[in-house]
């Protein structure tokens, strides 16, 4: 259909004709992908075509037909229907054919392997006692919705095929009929418009609320009964109105109607194009093209453009608006399979209480409301209409009020400051040149001369950070010239910069039971004055050597390291553990393990990392920075855990803004592991994205989402909808992130974490229906039975236990369970649940 330029009206050109039903067509249906077409007839059957490369055949001869200008082939025919099938629909991702006939039945067809006949659906619904002549399939894919001439539209569940619900209130008194009840749900999947409603005498066409399954709202105004219902597929958007939806209705007065959301009164309502009733509505797929069908044997082409509709948002753009109201799999749907296990019931048993509330909309989540309006004319009863209602914007899960925030303060050498100023001031100047060292000084301490960078503040914390609060760092945007330790990994002898002397400064170092002592340095002439206090009593003093410019301290013994590059390590009550370390460069920064645990992190200027256990005494980590500091970076925080791991998070500088990245070393493999940064910002399981499928608050706080919450930039949400355009591959990049999650957990010794991933990587593969990834994370937990049956992918020294956990009890109790949410899946389970017998036996 193309526009005519000699007249206002378009050319129709014929292009095929599909001629192999034997009795009446009642309807044709695209797929979503728009590679199939299905029709539905009175002679029992439902077809399927394709399109396909060639010449059409010839016509036959002796035949008045017109030639084939494409080449459509019947690839599949579906037989089980007894009588007339009146209607069919596809599913959201195209893997399912819903048909319905006057023979009282509802069949599901599978459509992942298309054969010439197919006569086994694999579901037979039989809710209705009366012809079934309308079904329609909800756009997230967790509801099919069918309309009978039992005056009753019944809601049925995908996943089990069970009855939601069966709602008759509005269409008792609809005393006439006609062939068909086609009703439609709207884009966003928030209401349903059902057809051959009554209600206050008049007939109207029923909006059905999602969840709630009640019919407040009707449009009014046909002087018949509604026959069809179509929503526009698209959300259209039109100056401060946007997300609302198109409706357009088809009666048995020859009227159609197309109604908005954010207008008064129906867009268009016309009553001169037919002379029969209406039969069947579709849009095209740009939203601009209305087709209706009457049974004059007549069709009615209607254009609408931008100004009058409004602009239709992009297709990427609305399915990512699905995905975050109602999960991660909206639109996606899986053959329901018969039990074939007891087992397969008994671990479903056990996952509906756990099963998140993926692909089912919140209390508030109707986008799409109704209220009433003006009527149609003088004379015409009260119209219904649809109003959009503005969402709440997501939020990131909140930090702990009591977390610290590591200052980074970019100022001149400070004066003598309080001693209740527990925040450390990291300060960036340039190294002193040894022949002008005076000259050098007279510039430090000119505060007129000495320029102020970005300057960050918070309110000193009370106390040191304890295990739980470490790894909590402030995420922010990070400039070129912003904060005090950026460095660039070039050939120059000192990659950060040292720490600043100051005359006063003190720490706070936690005890067991909320007890507290305070270390405190005080600036002499060429040695620095140790204080230990208790409550205001001094416990212990000490006097050291040259210039002290950091200092650090746990449960079992505490560190001092000097701008000359010496380090102290005292006990807890002021005992001298070494001799004075030389470390031969000035520290850059230096923290000890939480707790009681004894091991001392110390990153030095040059970029090198060392760990020993003060405690043991030995030596964990040496290893360097450089190799991860390729680019212009700053250090902005680094830490070690109580087993000896140090983590350090980088702000790295690329060509349009900086990156917050962080790091773990790998006491095994021994090298730097990246375990979190932003490349995972377009995964549905990103915990900054508003969605059931994973809730923020459900995500353990352990390391991981700590050091993750830190360097996720903030993107603005029209971003996240439109960076990602292939929703086939986002499935690939979220699939992707789930495994970074788990191997990251490993990494840095999270079990809570892991679990918790682990958890979740398997549901997502279940509802995926990936079998061969499920197949390699089940023979990696079952492990060998015995020498024999080790697995080729199995690694060669297969470990029972990962961070302390049983690896067959992982599988026996989170992988297997979630595997069991889809049903298709059952014989799977089944086999690793008689490997598990085996095992245990």
């Amino acid at each position: 259909m193309e526009s005519a330029r000699d007249s206002t009206g378009p050319i129709f050109e014929l292009l095929a004709t599909l001629a192999w039903h034997e009795q009446a067509v009642n309807c044709v249906r695209w797929s979503h992908s728009g590679k199939y077409l299905a029709s539905g007839s009175d002679d029992h059957s439902v077809l399927i075509y394709e399109l396909q490369e060639g010449a059409p055949s010839a016509v036959p001869f002796g035949s008045n037909r017109q030639p084939n200008k494409e080449k459509w082939v019947r690839c599949a025919m579906l037989k089980n229907h007894t009588m007339d099938v009146q209607d069919v629909a596809w599913s959201p991702d195209d893997r399912m054919l819903a048909t319905c006939s006057i023979d009282n039945s509802i069949l599901i067809w599978s459509m992942d392997q298309l054969s010439a006949v197919m006569t086994h659906p694999i579901q037979h619904l039989t809710g209705h006692n009366g012809w079934v002549k309308g079904v329609a399939w909800d756009p997230v894919g967790k509801y099919l919705s069918s309309a009978g001439e039992d005056k009753a539209v019944i809601l049925w569940r995908v996943d089990t095929w069970e009855i939601e619900e069966k709602i008759e209130t509005p269409f008792e008194h609809c005393a006439t009929t006609s062939h068909f009840r086609r009703l439609s749900w709207a884009p966003d999947g928030s209401l349903i418009c059902a057809t051959h409603a009554h209600k206050s005498k008049q007939d109207v066409g029923a909006l059905i609320e999602r969840k709630s399954w009640t019919n407040e709202v009707n449009f009014v105004g046909h002087r018949g009964v509604v026959t069809a219902a179509r929503f526009n597929p698209r959300l259209l958007a039109k100056g401060s109105n946007s997300d609302f939806a198109c409706c357009a209705l088809g009666g048995d007065d020859c009227t159609v109607s197309i109604w908005l959301a954010h207008v008064a009164r129906p867009l268009a309502v016309v009553k001169d194009c037919f002379d029969a009733s209406v039969t069947d509505l579709s849009w095209s797929h740009d939203g601009f093209t209305l087709l209706s069908a009457s049974l004059d044997g007549s069709m009615c082409f209607f254009q609408f453009t931008a100004d009058e509709l409004g602009e239709p948002i992009a297709p990427q753009q609305q399915s990512r608006l699905l995905q975050q109201k109602y999960g991660s799999l909206a639109g996606l749907t899986s053959g329901s399979t018969l039990v074939e296990d007891p087992l397969q019931l008994e671990l479903e048993a056990k996952q509906k209480p756990a099963e998140p509330a993926a692909s089912a909309p919140t209390d508030n989540s109707m986008d799409l409301l109704a209220k009433r309006i003006t009527p149609l004319g003088g004379d015409a009863p009260t119209v219904f209409t649809l109003t959009a209602r503005s969402k709440t914007k997501p939020t990131d899960a909140p930090t702990p009020s009591n977390t610290p925030v590591a200052t980074l303060v970019a100022r001149p050498k400070p004066k003598e400051s309080s001693a209740a100023n527990a925040v450390v001031t990291l300060v960036a100047r340039p190294k002193a040149k040894k022949p002008d060292a005076p000259a050098a000084k007279k510039d430090a301490d000119d505060d007129d001369d000495q320029p102020i960078k970005r300057k960050r503040t918070t309110e000193p914390p009370k106390s040191r950070p304890t295990a739980s609060s470490m790894l909590s760092f402030a995420a922010t945007e990070y400039g070129e010239s912003s904060l005090a330790r950026r460095i660039e990994a070039d050939d120059r002898e000192d990659v950060f910069p040292g720490l600043p002397s100051r005359a006063l400064f003190s720490i706070t170092v936690p005890l067991p039971r909320d007890a507290s002592r305070v270390l405190e340095c005080q600036l002499g002439d060429g040695f620095t004055s140790i204080t230990c206090t208790d409550a205001g009593t001094c416990v212990w003093m000490d006097r050291l050597p040259g210039t002290i410019v950091t200092m650090a301290g746990n449960h079992a013994f505490c560190a001092f390291a000097a701008d000359d590059g010496s380090l102290y390590v005292l006990s807890a009550s002021g005992r001298r553990l070494f001799p004075c370390i030389a470390l031969g460069r000035q520290p850059s920064a230096m923290e000890v393990s939480p707790l009681s645990s004894g091991f001392l992190l110390v990153v030095l200027g040059n970029g090198d990392v060392k760990t020993w256990n003060v405690l043991e005494p030995a030596a964990a980590v040496q290893t360097s920075l450089r190799s991860i500091a390729t680019v212009k970076a700053t250090l902005i925080r680094s830490l070690v855990t109580t087993s000896g791991q140090p983590i350090v998070t980088m702000a790295l500088s690329g060509t349009e803004r900086s990156r917050l990245h962080s790091f773990t070393f790998d006491l095994a493999l021994k090298c730097w592991m990246r375990v979190a940064d932003d490349h995972f910002s377009y995964s549905d399981f990103q915990t900054s994205l508003s969605t059931d499928a994973v809730v923020a608050a459900d995500v353990p706080i352990g390391p991981l989402r700590r050091l993750q919450n830190a360097s996720t930039h903030s993107r603005s949400a029209k971003h996240m909808l439109t960076g990602m355009t292939n929703m086939t591959l986002q499935r690939h990049v979220t699939r992707t992130h789930l495994e970074h999650q788990l191997a990251a957990s490993v990494a840095l010794e999270s079990a809570t974490e892991y679990k918790y991933w682990l958890k979740v990587y398997a549901r997502y593969l279940a509802q995926e229906g990936d079998v061969a990834r499920l197949e390699e994370l089940c023979t990696e937990l079952t492990g060998p039975l015995s020498a024999s049956t080790v697995a080729p992918t199995l690694r060669q020294t297969w470990r029972p236990l990962v961070l302390d956990c049983p690896k067959r009890e992982l599988l026996r109790t989170i992988v297997m369970p979630q595997m069991a949410s889809n049903r298709v899946l059952q014989r799977l389970v089944l086999k690793y649940q008689v490997l598990l017998d085996e095992a245990a036996a």
